[in-house]
């Protein structure tokens, strides 16, 4: 997604590339996919309402809950 969507009450679907920490991945996995939505923005990061605002997300590696019709087919089976 591009950062200028990037907008607290955007709804987006966390994607599934994140911090190079191995162990902060496998903490984040079970958000990977899921619709949520955007409470805070800090430069190329957000902090969604899913996980309370714990993580701090990558803005590229999100989609628009909105674009999720326009994915191909197996794009569309890593959403929840």
């Amino acid at each position: 997604m591009d950062t200028s969507y990037a907008e607290v009450g955007a709804e987006v679907v966390i994607g599934l590339n994140y911090l190079s920490d191995a162990q902060s991945v496998a903490a984040a996995r079970k958000y990977f996919g899921k619709k949520t939505v955007i409470i805070g923005v800090a430069g190329d990061c957000c902090q969604v309402q899913i996980d309370g605002g714990h993580y701090f997300w990558p803005i590229q590696d999100m989609i628009l809950a909105s674009d999720i019709d326009l994915l191909q087919p197996e794009q569309k089976a890593w959403v929840r």
